[in-house]
C-alpha cells in the first residue's frame, strides 16, 4: 500500500511540475509581449494590448496540440514586435 502512494503521490508531483512549468511559459510569453508593447506608439500599444490579452482569454482552455501552435505562433510574434520597437525607436541594428 505505501508503494502504490508513493507511486500515486509521484506521478502527480511530475505531472504538476510540467504543468507549472507550463503555466509559466506561458505567462513569461504573455508578459515578454505585454513589455515590448511599451515601446510602441501609444495607439499600438492600446491595440495590440487588448487585442494580446483577449487572445490568450480565449486560448485558456485550449487543447495541448493547439496550445503548442499558439505558443509558437506568439513567439514568432514576439520576434516582430520587438523589430518593431527597434524601429520606432531607431535602434534597428540591436
Amino acid at each position: 500500500l505505501c508503494c502504490r502512494s508513493f507511486k500515486r503521490f509521484e506521478k502527480n508531483w511530475f505531472c504538476s511540475m510540467a504543468a507549472s512549468a507550463h503555466v509559466s511559459r506561458i505567462r513569461s510569453l504573455y508578459k515578454r509581449i505585454l513589455v515590448l508593447h511599451r515601446f510602441l506608439p501609444i495607439h499600438l500599444r492600446a491595440l495590440g494590448d487588448q487585442y494580446v490579452k483577449e487572445e490568450f482569454r480565449r486560448h485558456k482552455s485550449a487543447a495541448p496540440e493547439e496550445v503548442k501552435s499558439f505558443l509558437s505562433e506568439w513567439e514568432v510574434t514576439a520576434s516582430h514586435t520587438l523589430h518593431l520597437c527597434h524601429r520606432f525607436s531607431g535602434t534597428a541594428g540591436l
